[in-house]
Order: structure tokens, then C-alpha cells, then sequence
């Protein structure tokens, strides 16, 4: 299994099953997130590991670090989303479970064995402001007319296969 696969599932899972209308792969935010997707309501995250040495290793990350705010609450202040789900190939799934639970993150798992599944359902872990909240969505919207653009650009010839620029004809030649 590797991530191409499950960041596909992701993409056409929140799209068109879940209606968001924007659903990026590699969005820079500081960090870069395998996979935002938005609608007017949240910005979601989604980690995408085809291994559990990935898994663990990605919590050594500053988006998992709470801050204190008082009042014996927490928030994931270097997290830029709403929500944060892993997703992970089903045989991975258990043991990504536990380690979510014994150490008590919110987050949330999907796991994937040819459809996608919600293993562990992530409720709202911060609130983002309306500025940081467009930010994010002009983010996303670049990254995807950056990858559009690279697409339309190396498409593949159509006497050989070889990925080649189109020609002012329109047309994939080598």
C-alpha cells in the first residue's frame, strides 16, 4: 500500500461522499499536511501513514504539543485545522487505535482496505479564526491550481507513454 492510494481515497471520500469542495494534497502551513480538505464549516487535516514507525514518529511534531490556556483546558496551538485524522491501512488499524487511546490524543482514524472507514470519530480539537480560516482556504486553492497546472503540463505522449509538455497544437508528441 502506498500513500498515492490512500490520499486518493481520502480526496474522492471527502468530495464527493462528504460535499467539502476543497480537497488539497502537500498544503504548506508551516508544516505541510498530506491532505486539507474544507468546507464553510472546517478545515480538516488528514495524515496519511503506510507504516507504524511513521505514525509514531509523527508525534514528535509541534502540532501535537498542548498549551495550557487556564481553566484546566488545552488547545493544539500549532495545529491549523479543525479536526486531525490519521489514515492508515486496515492492517494498521488496531494498533494505531491503541496507541491513540493510551496516550489520549482526540484525533481521529480512518482506515482503508480498498474503501475508506472511520475507525475513531475526531471532534472539534480547535476553533481557528475567521483570518486564519481564509488564510488556510487561499493556501489550498494555490496548491491546487499549482498541481492542475503541473497536470495539464506533463501529460503523457500519446505514441509512447513518456511524460512530455503539450504542443501548441494541443496535443502530447514526443
Amino acid at each position: 500500500m502506498n500513500s498515492n492510494i490512500l490520499k486518493n481515497a481520502i480526496l474522492e471520500y471527502f468530495r464527493f461522499k462528504r460535499h467539502y469542495y476543497l480537497c488539497a494534497t502537500e498544503v504548506r502551513y508551516g508544516e505541510i499536511a498530506d491532505v486539507l480538505v474544507c468546507n464553510d464549516k472546517e478545515i480538516i487535516e488528514i495524515e496519511v501513514k503506510t507504516s507504524y514507525f511513521d505514525f509514531i514518529a509523527d508525534f514528535k511534531k509541534m502540532k501535537h504539543k498542548k498549551v495550557y490556556t487556564g481553566n484546566n483546558n488545552f488547545i493544539y496551538a500549532h495545529l491549523n485545522a479543525n479536526k486531525l485524522y490519521y489514515c492508515v491501512p486496515c492492517d494498521m488499524k488496531e494498533s494505531c487505535l491503541k496507541y491513540l487511546k493510551e496516550n489520549k490524543f482526540p484525533y481521529g482514524l480512518l482506515s482503508f482496505n480498498g474503501c475508506l472507514t472511520t475507525a475513531k470519530i475526531c471532534k472539534k480539537i480547535n476553533d481557528l479564526s475567521k483570518q486564519l480560516f481564509n488564510a488556510l482556504k487561499r493556501k489550498m486553492i494555490l496548491r491546487l491550481t499549482s498541481e492542475y497546472i503541473f497536470l495539464r503540463n506533463n501529460q503523457k505522449c500519446q505514441k509512447c507513454g513518456h511524460i512530455n509538455k503539450i504542443d501548441i497544437s494541443g496535443k502530447v508528441f514526443c
